[in-house]
């Protein structure tokens, strides 16, 4: 629990999955997630905050490490770290596998993405991230490859039932957030 002044803010740290369900009991609650953009507005309104691309990270030996950029379908035979079933994350990859006509081939799931970056760069098989998700000094091995494809991007946003409903303080904190990420 927060507390300024006379506003109290209950915050929770949960999965998307149940952020979602946290959310979706109570037409006064508010939710934080990051989430692939074009998920947004699926289930419930949101109100977007910032949208970043997603990046192939692979080995520096992996051929797709010397590409400029790297179709999805490209990934088809390649082994696949995922985030697990509580993350959209896995949602994101079978979409664009199924646009694609694969079945993504799943090697390995966790709910920690730093293991995952760092499963890439021993050549265990790649993983999509973001571009502040590692340091280049630790992951010495790790190739970012961006992806031809703009519209593979993950978001952060704002989700709730009613935005009329919520509460003084959810406004404030969403205002506040809002303008000091952009």
């Amino acid at each position: 629990m927060l507390k300024y002044k006379n506003i109290t803010l209950e915050m929770l740290e949960l999965s998307d999955v149940d952020c979602d369900k946290y959310v979706e009991e109570n037409v006064t609650r508010l939710g934080l997630l990051a989430i692939p953009e074009n998920r947004h507005g699926e289930k419930i309104p949101y109100t977007l905050v910032k949208t970043f691309p997603l990046y192939l990270f692979v080995h520096k030996d992996n051929p797709l490490a010397k590409k400029q950029s790297v179709n999805f379908s490209e990934l088809e035979n390649e082994h696949f770290l995922m985030l697990d079933k509580k993350s959209y994350y896995k949602n994101l990859v079978w979409y664009y596998a199924k646009k694609y006509h694969f079945e993504p081939k799943i090697a390995f799931e966790s709910s920690d993405a730093n293991q995952l970056i760092s499963l890439v760069n021993k050549g265990r098989g790649v993983a999509l991230s973001l571009e502040p998700m590692y340091d280049q000094g630790v992951y010495g091995n790790l190739v970012m490859v961006p992806f031809d494809d703009k519209d593979i991007t993950w978001s952060i946003a704002f989700i709730y039932q009613d935005y009329e409903r919520l509460s003084n303080a959810a406004h404030k904190f969403m205002s506040f957030i809002i303008e000091n990420v952009r």
